[in-house]
């Protein structure tokens, strides 16, 4: 565990390439194994002295057959607001732990009313599917025995893998690498001297929890090449898919020579390679990873052959050449330097995660994202519609790689059928719904929905969000186009639930929060809830403006606006056991800043109200705290003077000793929550800069007495920024505007402020605590202030 004393670090060093992942131990556990990947294609990579292991994973292997049919176990709105007024009916509970399956009657439950559940009884049962499955194994086995010296690193800069074993005679260095921009594997094996024999498998086992998945094919193709492939039979409404494994080996060495073939053993299908290491002949191997679903119609395998022709060392180095130069310019988007061991590491790395599972067209990554560590991913590898897609996806944006939500708003095209045919079902409205979670493929009338606990009327804003703040920040007209058929179709859910129930209800409602807590007794705590009214008031004034940028829509628009006036104001105040929210046992600081609701460093109203609410929480409790992780954006807003303290304590939980972020542990198998790496690149990111309101903070959250640098973040209204604070808390920014208009700063015991541009000062106007300037498109201006 590091220790939690900061180390002042230099400024002057760059990049990525200070901080790689290192290990002088072997590493086993596939919940403690590095990633190697494109966004698309990824390995989960183990290794020890004797053997390095490739687990592949793809973003559209998916087995999408769900054996259920949504229309048979909804418990529709209507139905669930006449059995709670007419026959009292309830059902408490949330959804972890699950309980209580089924409602609870004051009596018998009434003739005529049928029996509802949660979920699907499948959903339980049968564990395995639908889910992302792993798309097999490339094995390396050496002479290598476990006392022998083993020193592993992982260049984030280069995404770039080597492992060294030192033995007495000879020594190995192994390279690997996933191309950034084709779905090839490229190992390496070479020596100094006579390595002994090298054995390289690619394998694909039995599904160990799917009794019924039909066996892999394997079969020996021209020039040393292997394919192995698998097809999930078409049911459920879904149609057949194939996926394929193709392997490219190198030619077989000696003395004394090498062998190969096909050695398939009880629930295995394998093809070994096995050859001599000599001094002067490095050992190539590549493997692509093809599906039926990238372009449909075409031949699988031929498609996999064709992505690595061969495997010269010429092949290889170029192969790692474009490699290595689109990763350059990945992280040449935006960088940080901090005086401070955790925090920069923290940033470099967890991108370097978000990195290898997002990409711009690709099978968005749902919570096991391209790295499912075995056949039954837990939760299904679904799309958790809540904070979970809501940490995930907050990352592209602030980082500068708005075009990772291409993938996104591609996820939302293939999932706006099923979101539409929830409004019709559940309320009979038009427009689109969201539920709780949503599996990649399944067709909208098999889909999941939870009947309890999963219907969170926020949840269409919630979504909705990742795609809207591209637009907030980048003013793109392309982009809104892009999205608007889910923007509008969100406005005519929430418009026309208005008009069907606000008036009969009292308000927006029955809901839920998210996961609990039941249907209660007359829907307390079922009505008005914090996170409905945010995004209700939001999704409708999105819409609104859309429509307004793009001439279309003139009379919904009104309608809208008609409709986002009505919404309830969220109620607080304060008794004699201190502030509150109304809504019953919840504490909505947070979430209610994170959303941006408030700015969360408003001087009074509701802001400053929340951050009294939250404040001893943050002081006190270290539980508190850790839980306030899946909203770090509102913790660092509420409370920048203890947020850096705070997060860091967080940052330096999870760390293991190769630097690599411990993530999602709290199921029996191993999972690995891919989301959680969110947190070091959008707390780091909010400590920064933040510009919630159009109005741009730069190092709210990081101490005046320490120096940091950032460069290439994007700030609301179109704009980018590189700043640098040093340890006297001076700060000289450059703002690059990218569409011209105003510019606003918060500046608050600031002083000596002066901005100017090309050299020439430019007259600001001030408006305590902020000053504002016009901007010209394509223009940099350069903001100097000092601490007090």
């Amino acid at each position: 565990m590091p220790s939690d004393k900061v180390a002042p670090t230099s400024l002057t060093a760059k990049g990525p390439s200070k901080w790689p992942l290192t290990s002088a131990v072997p590493i086993t556990s596939l919940h403690e194994a590095w990633v190697l990947g494109n966004g698309d294609l990824a390995a989960l990579v183990t290794f020890t002295p004797g053997e390095i292991a490739f687990q592949l994973g793809k973003s559209d292997l998916w087995d999408a057959r769900f054996d259920a049919v949504t229309k048979d176990w909804v418990l529709k709105q209507d139905d669930l607001i006449r059995y709670e007024k007419d026959f009292g009916m309830t059902w408490p509970g949330s959804s972890w732990p699950l309980s209580a399956e089924s409602p609870t009657w004051p009596g018998k439950r009434p003739d005529g009313i049928p029996e509802y559940f949660d979920q699907p009884s499948v959903f339980e049962e049968v564990r395995y599917r639908p889910g992302p499955k792993p798309a097999g194994k490339v094995r390396l086995f050496l002479e290598g025995t476990v006392n022998m010296r083993i020193e592993a690193a992982l260049d984030l800069a280069r995404a770039c893998l080597s492992i060294r074993i030192f033995r007495e005679q000879s020594n190995l260095l192994i390279e690997a690498f996933i191309e950034r921009e084709r779905n090839v594997l490229w190992v390496k094996v070479q020596t100094d001297r006579y390595g002994g024999y090298c054995e390289v498998l690619v394998e694909k086992t039995s599904d160990s929890y799917d009794p019924d998945m039909p066996a892999p094919t394997l079969r020996c193709l021209e020039e040393r090449r292997v394919a192995i492939c698998q097809t999930i039979p078409a049911g459920c409404d879904v149609e057949t898919f194939t996926w394929c494994l193709c392997g490219n080996f190198p030619e077989l060495s000696g003395p004394p020579g090498g062998e190969s073939g096909v050695r398939n053993y009880p629930g295995s299908w394998r093809y070994t390679h096995r050859t001599t290491l000599l001094d002067d002949q490095p050992l190539h191997v590549a493997v692509s990873v093809t599906t039926s679903r990238e372009a449909e119609g075409s031949d699988v395998i031929g498609r996999a052959v064709e992505m690595v022709p061969d495997i010269s060392a010429k092949s290889f180095a170029a192969a790692q050449g474009r490699h290595e130069a689109a990763w350059k310019a990945l992280w040449n988007t935006a960088s940080v330097q901090l005086d401070d061991d955790v925090m920069e590491p923290a940033w470099y790395r967890d991108l370097y995660n978000m990195a290898c599972s997002h990409a711009p067209h690709i099978q968005a990554p749902g919570l096991a994202a391209n790295i499912p560590q075995i056949d039954c991913t837990p939760w299904h590898g679904d799309y958790h519609w809540n904070m979970n897609i809501g940490k995930m996806y907050s990352v592209p944006i602030v980082t500068g790689h708005p075009e990772w939500l291409d993938s996104y708003a591609g996820l939302i095209d293939q999932q706006l059928p099923t979101f539409k045919y929830l409004a019709r079902l559940i309320f009979d409205l038009p427009g689109a719904y969201v539920d709780h979670i949503n599996f990649a493929y399944v067709p909208p009338h098999r889909t999941m929905i939870h009947n309890r606990w999963g219907r969170s009327l926020c949840l269409m804003g919630l979504t909705l969000r990742p795609l809207w703040e591209r637009w907030e920040y980048t003013r793109d007209k392309v982009w809104l186009r892009r999205i608007y058929p889910f923007v509008r179709d969100a406005a005519i859910f929430y418009s026309a639930f208005m008009d069907k129930y606000f008036d009969s209800m009292g308000g927006i409602g029955p809901s839920m929060w998210l996961e609990g807590p039941g249907w209660l007794p007359g829907f307390k705590g079922n009505m008005n809830l914090a996170c409905d009214l945010v995004y209700f008031r939001k999704t409708l004034q999105w819409a609104a403006e859309a429509a307004e940028a793009l001439s279309v829509n003139g009379v919904s628009r009104q309608r809208w606006l008609t409709n986002a006036a009505r919404v309830p104001e969220i109620k607080y105040g304060t008794d004699d056991k201190g502030p509150w929210v109304e809504e019953p046992d919840r504490n909505y600081a947070a979430f209610i800043a994170t959303h941006e609701h408030v700015a969360g460093d408003e001087p009074d109203g509701l802001g400053a109200h929340l951050r009294a609410m939250s404040g001893d929480a943050v002081k006190q409790n270290a539980n508190a705290c850790r839980h306030m992780s899946h909203d770090m954006i509102g913790l660092v807003r509420l409370h920048p003077k203890l947020a850096y303290d705070v997060f860091r304590r967080l940052m330096l939980e999870p760390r293991q000793p190769s630097g690599q972020t411990h993530v999602g542990a709290f199921t029996p198998t191993h999972w690995r929550t891919h989301e959680d790496h969110w947190l070091g690149v959008r707390g780091v990111a909010e400590l920064l800069l933040q510009s919630q309101g159009n109005v741009i903070r730069l190092f709210p959250g990081w101490p005046v007495d320490r120096a940091a640098r950032f460069t290439g973040f994007p700030a609301r209204g179109g704009f980018h920024v590189d700043a640098e604070q040093d340890a006297k808390g001076s700060v000289t920014a450059r703002v690059h505007s990218g569409i011209g208009g105003i510019c606003r700063l918060r500046c608050a015991g600031r002083k000596s402020l002066a901005v100017t541009c090309d050299g020439r000062p430019i007259a600001l106007t001030v408006a305590v605590p902020d000053v504002s300037f016009e901007t010209v498109s394509g223009n940099v201006y350069k903001v100097d202030y000092s601490h007090p």
